[in-house]
């Protein structure tokens, strides 16, 4: 449990130290732009973490990100919701944890979403609870 916690600690650190060299202007060149994707894409894959430090770091890092680009690039975007995007396509392959990631990818990015993605998710919601009782 003390290593779970104490590695659970250090992500969270290095989520913000990221999260601060986003803020960098240097980081800002169009040369840096790939470096910019691998760091979104480490803070989407934390939103499914199962240390609450983690998420939240990831959570605000993301906010924070959001706050200093007026829209996420669409590609970005995609890479960071292709994982997810890769379950929700099976209802097999979703999980109370990854339920609970996709919520929190949702509260963050409402203005990203159609409402028809709301009605698919509630169908393979609907599956998958069939498929647990």
């Amino acid at each position: 449990f003390q290593i779970h916690s104490t590695l659970a600690a250090l992500r969270s650190v290095c989520i913000k130290l990221l999260a601060a060299a986003l803020t960098s202007s240097d980081i800002n060149n169009q040369l840096l732009s790939p470096l910019r994707h691998l760091i979104s894409a480490v803070f989407f894959k934390a939103l499914y973490s199962k240390s609450d430090e983690v998420v939240e770091s990831a959570r605000r890092a993301i906010d924070q990100s959001l706050v200093s680009q007026s829209r996420i690039p669409k590609e970005l975007l995609q890479n960071g919701l292709k994982p997810v995007l890769v379950n929700l396509a099976e209802a097999q392959k979703i999980s109370l944890s990854f339920v609970e990631g996709l919520a929190r990818i949702l509260q963050l990015l409402t203005n990203y979403f159609r409402p028809e993605i709301g009605n698919k998710l509630i169908e393979h919601l609907v599956r998958w609870t069939d498929g647990i009782v």
